[in-house]
């Protein structure tokens, strides 16, 4: 079974810049691709030298990037 690909889009507080990565799954569910998604999540925040209680807002799209087809939405309640 061929893998999908994930776009994700994450901001922090204090800065304006998002930030982007990708993951691959086989899995269907959407907590599935959550996980697999938060997972590369904190690889990278290690190498942008951010903290995950700095995180602002952070959805997952299909990787076309279409704003019309978010699966996940997360924003912090401040």
């Amino acid at each position: 079974m061929k893998k999908k690909v994930y776009h994700f889009s994450v901001s922090f507080v204090g800065l304006e810049m998002n930030y982007h990565g990708t993951c691959e799954t086989n899995f269907k569910e959407i907590s599935d691709i959550v996980l697999v998604a938060k997972i590369e999540l904190a690889k990278k925040l290690e190498l942008w030298e951010l903290k995950g209680d700095m995180i602002k807002s952070f959805e997952i799209y299909h990787y076309d990037n279409s704003t019309e087809n978010i699966i996940f939405g997360y924003i912090k309640d401040c």
